[in-house]
């Protein structure tokens, strides 16, 4: 949690007693003509140097925030709600563009928010969409990364579901051995080895719940390698053998091209805007350029 407040530099005191709670980190502050624009991990707002309040009231806020700056516009997209906003500068004040909310695909979370010319576009790792101006959507597109193979998916869910029933079982162990360990007097070897074992079957509980926790999570991964160009964006994908590296147009959202990479769940590439190449590495001792 941060705090905002104005200092009087020639008293060393706050000017208000109470700071302006501010949620996330601060990324950057921009003073405006109202006050001060600050930029945070989950929030944007205007701090009102005054009053030591909140020009904008309720601050443009969500646990994943992007934010784009052109000259006296701030846009910003609110995962939580769907929700692009417009803040403007010097008015300091904010406006929800699109009624209907955005959801990312794919359990994909917003990277970045780039307005350029006539559109907002918005980026995940697997996703593109972009706004007009006034916060049409013009389009979403969204390319699945890679998974693990069904046959695995399915053995990780079926572990993942044996250590649930062994955490509950141990559970229920432990809180049996904990009864029966209360009915026994002080100091006795039945109370103390009731206490031991009901002491020991928790921690397995707990064990085998982040083990299950753990399975679960395996079962859901999907191999990712996103990487932001000027006009594209390059996204990992399956394809009928193995996966590609796929060239997505931000204009549109739709793949001009893919570079096949077989197997390789973790592709290391480098994407030169200039030259306008990308340079894959297959092993350590090659590497592969590729023109856009």
């Amino acid at each position: 949690m941060y705090f905002l407040n104005v200092l009087d530099v020639r008293s060393g005191a706050f000017r208000f007693p109470d700071s302006l709670k501010v949620r996330g980190r601060i990324l950057s502050t921009e003073v405006v003509p109202r006050g001060v624009l600050y930029v945070t991990t989950h929030e944007v707002n205007v701090f009102d140097p005054k009053t030591g309040s909140s020009l904008l009231g309720r601050a443009v806020g969500s646990d994943s925030l992007v934010t784009a700056d052109v000259e006296n516009v701030l846009y910003a997209f609110a995962a939580e709600d769907g929700a692009l906003w417009r803040i403007d500068k010097r008015e300091a004040s904010a406006k929800r563009l699109n009624a209907d909310k955005l959801a990312l695909d794919g359990d994909d979370a917003p990277r970045a928010l780039e307005a350029t010319g006539n559109r907002v576009t918005l980026l995940g790792a697997q996703n593109v969409a972009a706004f007009d101006l006034d916060g049409k959507l013009l389009f979403h597109r969204y390319y699945p990364a890679p998974r693990q193979p069904g046959w695995v998916r399915a053995l990780l869910i079926a572990q993942s579901v044996r250590a649930g029933m062994a955490a509950a079982e141990a559970g229920m162990a432990s809180a049996a051995l904990a009864q029966y360990a209360s009915t026994r007097e002080d100091g006795t070897l039945d109370r103390e080895v009731g206490e031991e074992l009901s002491l020991g079957y928790a921690k397995l509980a707990q064990g085998a719940a982040g083990l299950s926790a753990d399975y679960a999570r395996l079962a859901k991964q999907r191999f990712e390698a996103s990487v932001a160009a000027r006009d594209f964006q390059f996204m990992m994908v399956q394809l009928d053998r193995g996966y590609g590296i796929a060239q997505v147009d931000k204009a549109d959202g739709s793949i001009r091209g893919i570079i096949p990479i077989g197997k390789d769940k973790a592709p290391s590439y480098q994407v030169d805007d200039v030259a306008e190449r990308v340079y894959y590495s297959p092993t350590e001792h090659e590497v592969i350029g590729y023109a856009f």
